[in-house]
């Protein structure tokens, strides 16, 4: 398969995705959007640029999203932490969004800054993966679970800037 809108609709048509669904195809055309609203525990999405800002929101049962080169903007992403500090994304334990569109001057609720003053990892295992966010910045949800942020600039365009959050 070449893995072009055809073929990805094909599999994900044909495919019960339960536990993990991976796309990694550049292939896709700039209008590409998903056939129906993803609902499995792991999603990762490289050359991700046909992912919307209500593709990830409806991702509620998901637990680790990673969307890779994303065309989200810092807007976008303040949009997606405020729906995960108000509750809407209850099962998410691990985030992480790169694009080169993000930089450091998103604000995520009330937080001050999004890299931490100390030089520790937090890491936790994840759908059977370790995930590690570097020097973290707590970030608590309405509900009073406690997640860590961490933002990661670059001017390398090989690997876009990042956000990750690990609850």
């Amino acid at each position: 398969m070449t893995g072009s809108d055809e073929d990805v609709n094909f599999i994900l048509y044909n495919l019960k995705v339960y536990e993990s669904l991976c796309i990694g195809t550049d292939k896709l055309s700039v209008n590409y959007a998903l056939p129906y609203q993803i609902s499995c525990k792991y999603v990762h999405i490289f050359h991700s640029s046909f992912i919307t800002l209500d593709d990830v929101l409806s991702m509620k049962e998901t637990v680790d999203i990673q969307i890779e080169r994303s065309s989200f903007t810092n807007q976008d992403l303040e949009v997606l932490f405020q729906h995960w500090i108000s509750g809407k994304l209850p099962k998410l334990e691990f985030l992480m969004i790169s694009g080169v569109k993000l930089t450091g001057e998103m604000k995520i609720g009330d937080l001050e800054t999004l890299w931490g003053p100390n030089a520790v990892f937090v890491e936790k295992q994840i759908c059977g993966k370790y995930r590690r966010i570097h020097a973290p910045v707590p970030l608590q949800r309405n509900d009073g679970v406690v997640g860590n942020v961490n933002f990661r600039n670059s001017d390398d365009h090989d690997y876009p800037a990042s956000i990750r959050l690990l609850v």
